[in-house]
C-alpha cells in the first residue's frame, strides 16, 4: 500500500535523525570508531566530536512502563564504555553518530532545502550497510538491532504565527488550548510531554514542546520534537525499514493532525 504525504514549500523541520539501536558490541572501543571513520567514510566526512553515550531504550507495554514517571530514569553505565563519536561533513548538514549500540544518521538544516525522508533513508542505508561491514571485518562479532527510531525537529520562530507563549494554541491547537486567562497573569514559558501507542504496540510516538533561541541574534522559537520508535525481532533488515517507514507516517499523520490550518498554510502547503 502506498501513501501520500502533504507537501511543504518552507516545512519547519531543522532536524531528522534515522536511527537503529543493537545489542551491545562487547569488543568496540574508541580505537575502533577511528577505524570505521578513516577507512570506511570518504574525505567529506572531515570533522570529527565525542559525546556521551545515548541511553538505550526499550519501547515497552507492560503496567511498569505506563505508570513511569517521564525525565526519571536510574541506569548503570560501564565506566569504560566507549563515547559516542559524531562525524560531520563539509556541508555541515549531515551527521553520523556511532556508539556501541547505536547507529544515527542526521539531516540538519542549513542553507539547503529539506531533502524528503525518502532521500535521508536512502543514505542513512547505505551508510548503515558500511558500517555492518566494519563491524564484521573488525570481528566485533554478529550486529543485533532490537529496536528502530525516527526523529523529527521542528523549528517555528516567533512573528507570524505567534508573538507570545499564550498563541500556542494557535499554533499547536491538538496539544494547547487557549485556556482561561488569568488577571494580572502573563504565561512566560509552557513545555510538556506527550506518549502515543502505536497500535496495536507496534512502537511509541513521543512528543515534546520546548522554547529555545537560535541564530546569532538569539531569536526565541517554539521547538517541537516528535520522536518514533519500536521493536526489531527476528527479521532485523526488513523490520528496521518497516518501522522507519512506519515512524515517518506516525510522525507526518501526527504533524498534521496537531498543528493548525493557518501554520500550514503558512508554511506553503
Amino acid at each position: 500500500m502506498t501513501h501520500s504525504f502533504p507537501e511543504f514549500e518552507r516545512p519547519p523541520i531543522v532536524e531528522l535523525v534515522l536511527g537503529v539501536q543493537f545489542a551491545p558490541l562487547a569488543q568496540f572501543t574508541s580505537g575502533h570508531l577511528g577505524w570505521f571513520w578513516k577507512k570506511y567514510l570518504d574525505e567529506d566526512w572531515d570533522r570529527a566530536t565525542d559525546a556521551a553515550p545515548i541511553v538505550d531504550q526499550f519501547e515497552t507495554f507492560d503496567e511498569q512502563r505506563r505508570w513511569r514517571v517521564p525525565g526519571v530514569e536510574l541506569r548503570l553505565e560501564p565506566a569504560s564504555a566507549p563515547p559516542r563519536l559524531q562525524i560531520g561533513n563539509r556541508g555541515r548538514d549531515r551527521l553520523i553518530q556511532v556508539q556501541p549500540t547505536r547507529f544515527h544518521y542526521n539531516w540538519q538544516k542549513k542553507d539547503a532545502n529539506y531533502p524528503s525522508y525518502g532521500n535521508v533513508l536512502t543514505e542513512f542505508e547505505r551508510h548503515y550497510a558500511a558500517f555492518r561491514s566494519f563491524v564484521e571485518e573488525a570481528g566485533l562479532g554478529k550486529l543485533t538491532p532490537n529496536q528502530w527510531e525516527l526523529t523529527y525537529v521542528d523549528r517555528i520562530p516567533q512573528g507570524e504565527l505567534w508573538q507570545s507563549v499564550s498563541d500556542w494554541h494557535a499554533v499547536l491547537p491538538g496539544l494547547f488550548s487557549a485556556g482561561p486567562a488569568v488577571e494580572g497573569l502573563n504565561p512566560e514559558s509552557v513545555g510538556g510531554e506527550w506518549s502515543y501507542e502505536i497500535t496495536p504496540k507496534r512502537g511509541r510516538l513521543h512528543v515534546s514542546i520546548g522554547q529555545a533561541r537560535f541564530g546569532e541574534k538569539r531569536e526565541p522559537a517554539l521547538m517541537l520534537q516528535m520522536t518514533a520508535r519500536g521493536p526489531i525481532g527476528k527479521n532485523p533488515d526488513a523490520e528496521l525499514r518497516a518501522g522507519l517507514d512506519l515512524g515517518h507516517g506516525v510522525a507526518v499523520r501526527a504533524f498534521m493532525e496537531l498543528t493548525s490550518d493557518r501554520a500550514q498554510k503558512f508554511w506553503g502547503r
